[in-house]
């Protein structure tokens, strides 16, 4: 990283580099100038004023969400292998021995239940990773059983409106009758 500010200052770079970091950490620049010993004032006219503020903010930011990043790969890829295990060997359950009467660690197979709900949320992650859909649409016999449904419907309306006209128009053709 280059200088932040050209000239002298009381405050280095470095100190600036740590007042932006604080503030991403904490949101709060009472607290910024808590931990830095920086004047609040000092740190709301860097923030408001300065060019270099904006630029410090969106690097410390992004190398937040990466190290955040990380840690959600780190923990996903540790829950996947847990699952895997639990699904080859079963989960450890603590049960109590029939014969001896103490409590030991033993292997439970899940349930076929617990089986399908581990792997339809292993597929739904795995097709949103593909960027797939994830939700379970109609087939397309659902779509044609829908499609007639509102044919028939509008039928079904026309035919009354039809019958109306006919009933109206016959008591007209009567009164004139006599």
């Amino acid at each position: 990283m280059g200088n932040l500010v050209q000239g002298r200052s009381k405050y280095s770079d470095e100190d600036r580099r740590r007042a932006v970091v604080e503030y991403c950490v904490h949101g709060v620049m009472r607290k910024v100038a808590e931990t830095t010993d920086i004047p609040e004032s000092t740190l709301s006219h860097w923030k408001t004023k300065a060019d270099w503020w904006d630029g410090q903010v969106s690097a410390v930011r992004s190398e937040i969400n990466d190290h955040i990043l990380a840690q959600n790969l780190q923990i996903a890829t540790k829950a996947g292998e847990r699952v895997l295990d639990s699904l080859e060997n079963g989960d450890e359950k603590l049960v109590v021995d029939k014969e001896t009467g103490q409590h030991i660690v033993k292997r439970v197979m899940p349930t076929g239940k617990d089986s399908m709900v581990m792997g339809g949320i292993a597929q739904d992650k795995a097709q949103r990773q593909l960027g797939l859909p994830t939700q379970i649409h109609g087939n397309a016999a659902d779509v044609q059983i829908k499609s007639f449904i509102e044919e028939f419907r509008v039928a079904a309306q026309s035919f009354k409106e039809k019958q109306v006209n006919v009933v109206s128009t016959q008591g007209c053709e009567d009164e004139s009758d006599n």
